[in-house]
């Protein structure tokens, strides 16, 4: 189980027409698992983050570490420079 702390981004894939909202959570309970909806489940650092993921889905992730809340577009790889 977890609680939810905080919106921390809202990420629009323009090539696939999503948005995603991200939320930075905390465990209060039970085992970290993997689920049907995901492949694996581990801690990483943010190096291995930046190394092991796309720009468009390790953003999301850095993100989290900031206060606020970011507003990022990208193409499904790569972040879109705002204009």
């Amino acid at each position: 189980m977890v609680a939810v702390e905080r919106l921390t981004g809202v990420y629009k894939n323009l090539t696939h027409g999503i948005v995603a909202l991200v939320y930075k959570c905390q465990p209060v309970g039970g085992k970290a698992q993997a689920t049907e909806e995901e492949r694996e489940l581990r801690w990483m650092t943010r190096e291995e983050v930046q190394a092991e993921m796309v720009p468009a889905f390790s953003v999301r992730v850095l993100d989290a570490f900031d206060t606020g809340v970011q507003s990022r577009t990208h193409d499904g790889t790569n972040l879109i420079p705002s204009a």
